[in-house]
């Protein structure tokens, strides 16, 4: 079994910051007991954002943030559990999405294992991968402004001419 992946040495908290500096979140949703500890850093640095911590993904709120943040935590969900929790973030609770995960992981505590094809399937992009002591970490995004880019078909030249219709 292998050794579980300190977050905190593998520079996941200024990835995070980074990531955060660049969407400047007035509000902010922040899931796991270490993703506390990174977004502290933010919000000294902003203390104009709301920001909201939550240890455990049992009772979030219905709120609307500009961004949320995960870390150390869906790991320690069954699968099915994390699926829906990283479905009710994206498309309910946050603009932004920001998740931290070990990959392939056999540590200690880790009720799923993580892939990236698992997130690319639940519509986030790859924002980076870090190599740390005991395994990889994946940072994984979703910013619904830029999930899908506007195909070159919808505008107007390609739409119906409702006084060209004949019955």
């Amino acid at each position: 079994m292998r050794a579980a992946i300190d977050v905190m040495k593998c520079d996941a908290s200024s990835a995070l910051l980074d990531y955060l500096n660049l969407i400047r979140p007035h509000t902010l949703l922040v899931l796991g007991q270490r993703a506390v500890t990174c977004a502290r850093d933010y919000q000294l640095a902003h203390p104009e954002c709301q920001t909201e911590g939550v240890a455990e993904p049992v009772n979030l709120s219905d709120k609307r943030f500009d961004a949320a943040i995960v870390l150390d935590c869906i790991e320690h969900l069954d699968k099915s559990s994390a699926c829906q929790l990283i479905a009710r973030l994206r498309d309910t609770l946050a603009i932004n999405l920001l998740i931290a995960v070990p990959l392939e992981s056999g540590a200690p505590g880790v009720l799923s294992q993580w892939a990236d094809g698992d997130f690319l399937a639940l519509g986030m992009q790859v924002h980076a991968q870090l190599k740390c002591e005991g395994g990889t970490l994946g940072l994984y995004r979703f910013a619904i402004h830029d999930y899908k880019p506007v195909p070159d078909w919808l505008n107007a030249k390609y739409w119906a001419h409702p006084a060209r219709w004949e019955p």
